[in-house]
């Protein structure tokens, strides 16, 4: 894989994204890896739980935050909620997993992605979306860009310090 690493320990998959010097940015073949990696932890009848994290300094690691550890606690804080996830029965897990879900589901962000779904196909059909892909066929994608956040402040170089 190009853009993570897949190993398992015990009943933890562990997915972590390996491009630090990239600030494990996404690529085309992240998404591609990262589904595989899934479905090859969903086939796994002995994997509980999947942490994905990612190597550098400046990596994130995303999920359900219930707490907030102190910065030099926050890896062992990690390693011991796995632990106590992982000992968890599947069917429990299942089930914790469909609640979380629905709870996610009942706040609305299904409709969300819905909506901005269609509010991107309409923005695309409007006067100002046609000029935005004329300009950015004229002078590429991240001048059209700039040029079009610049005003706002949204738009510069990269923050990553890697």
């Amino acid at each position: 894989m190009k853009t993570m690493t897949y190993e398992v320990d015990g009943a933890i998959a562990r997915i972590t994204l390996n491009r630090p010097e990239r600030g494990n940015g996404i690529t085309l073949d992240l998404p591609v890896e990262l589904s595989a990696c899934i479905e090859k932890a969903d086939l796994d009848s002995g994997v509980h739980v999947i942490a994905l994290s990612g190597n550098g300094k400046e990596a994130v690691d995303w999920g359900l935050a219930i707490e907030c550890a102190p910065p030099d606690r926050l890896d062992e804080r990690f390693e011991n909620l796995l632990g106590r996830i992982a000992r968890m029965p599947i069917n429990q897990l299942v089930m914790m997993k469909l609640l979380v879900n629905q709870t996610i589901h009942a706040a609305g962000l299904q409709p969300t992605q819905i909506l901005g779904t269609v509010f991107d196909g309409i923005a695309r059909h409007t006067r100002e979306g046609y000029q935005f892909q004329h300009r950015a066929a004229e002078v590429g994608f991240k001048q059209a860009v700039q040029e079009r956040d610049a005003p706002f402040g949204d738009y510069g170089a990269s923050t990553y310090k890697g």
